[in-house]
């Protein structure tokens, strides 16, 4: 018999904000997302998936990355996430890299 895997919500929701993190900078440029991974692997010994859980690597990157404009980034990623508010956990994530 097959064993089914089961994923949680919360796995599904952190795969949702990482790929619309990705996505956005992406759009950037291959070279904005790889400054983002680099300097959050060496400021905090973790991965862009990792900052789901840690908001706030992320929003500290992107200020320190983009200055001023930091904020048309989290908007993107917001614009992305837009259909997805409805869940709380969504909706906190956004809030902490909009500080």
């Amino acid at each position: 018999m097959e064993e089914v895997i089961s994923i949680t919500d919360n796995a599904v929701t952190r795969i949702v904000v990482i790929f619309a993190i990705e996505h956005t900078l992406l759009q950037i440029s291959k070279d904005a997302l790889e400054k983002v991974q680099t300097k959050i692997r060496k400021e905090y010994n973790c991965s862009l998936a990792e900052c789901y859980d840690h908001p706030e690597y992320l929003n500290r990157v992107l200020k320190d990355l983009f200055g001023a404009s930091h904020t048309e980034v989290v908007r993107s990623v917001s614009n992305y996430l837009n259909d997805f508010t409805y869940q709380r956990p969504i909706v906190e994530f956004l809030d902490k890299i909009k500080c």
